[in-house]
């Protein structure tokens, strides 16, 4: 960067020695660490259990790789899918609200690898809960735009393995019923506990640094600050209520 401005470039001590002269330091985000990693090093986990863990990890993130290059060269879609840290309304600095009753707001997202494009699914905990049904529903209405829009015939949809969440029978009869209804192959990939790192995780932290410093008065403002998280290419936001949500039985081929 210096040579191609025509600068001189500092030493290293000099540069460190500006940099705590200014009280800055380098931060360092933090992540949830892996059980089975953290067990293995206090001498919790046996050595066979470990490198079973790893082989597992490193074997999902070559998949999920090749994967990601299929997408990108237009042989299937691929999307990552997760949800994020509950949300609390309203979103107040106010003292008074500290020991009072909040609304949890869900933010379901789903993120296509190749083109970048977001979808976030948002409801309050009146209108829907924390069930496989609520996450059915929301998947099977995102691939019903999607598979029609791009015209697809093979999809892949990769995530965590939260049980409820992803990995049920609710879920999976309603992607199958899906499968048959629009002639579409659909594949679910769920990579290591642990090692569950997606492109999905940068719109959630988009959207937490566009939280920070802002208030909300309704659980539909999160709603309102999903949309202009990414000026760009703006998420697509949909506000759901309970009308929306398919019952377990609706779910199911059986």
């Amino acid at each position: 960067m210096c040579v191609n401005e025509g600068k001189e470039a500092l030493a290293r001590k000099q540069f460190l020695e500006i940099f705590r002269s200014k009280n800055l330091g380098l931060f360092q985000p933090k992540k949830d660490q892996c059980d089975t990693c953290i067990g293995y090093k206090q001498k919790h986990v046996s050595e066979e259990i470990y490198a079973g863990h790893v082989k597992r990890k490193d074997e999902k993130r070559e998949q999920k790789k090749l994967e990601k290059e299929k997408a990108i060269r237009g042989e299937q879609l691929t999307y990552t899918m997760d949800l994020q840290a509950v949300k609390l309304s309203p979103m107040l600095e106010a003292s008074a609200l500290y020991y009072k009753m909040k609304l949890c707001v869900h933010n379901f997202t789903l993120h296509n690898i190749a083109t970048k494009d977001v979808t976030c699914y948002l409801w309050n905990e009146s209108e829907g809960g924390l069930v496989a049904a609520v996450f059915a529903s929301c998947v099977i209405d995102f691939l019903e735009k999607e598979v029609e829009k791009h015209r697809a015939d093979s999809v892949m949809i990769i995530s965590d393995s939260c049980t409820y969440q992803n990995r049920n029978a609710v879920l999976g009869n309603a992607l199958l019923k899906f499968a048959v209804d629009k002639k579409v192959i659909i594949t679910q990939h769920y990579l290591e506990k642990g090692h569950t790192q997606m492109e999905v995780d940068s719109v959630h932290s988009t959207i937490e640094g566009k939280l920070r410093n802002k208030e909300g008065y309704l659980p539909s403002d999160y709603a309102r600050i999903c949309r202009e998280a990414r000026p760009k290419q703006p998420y697509q936001v949909h506000y759901l209520d309970h009308q929306v949500f398919l019952s377990s039985s609706l779910c199911s081929i059986c």
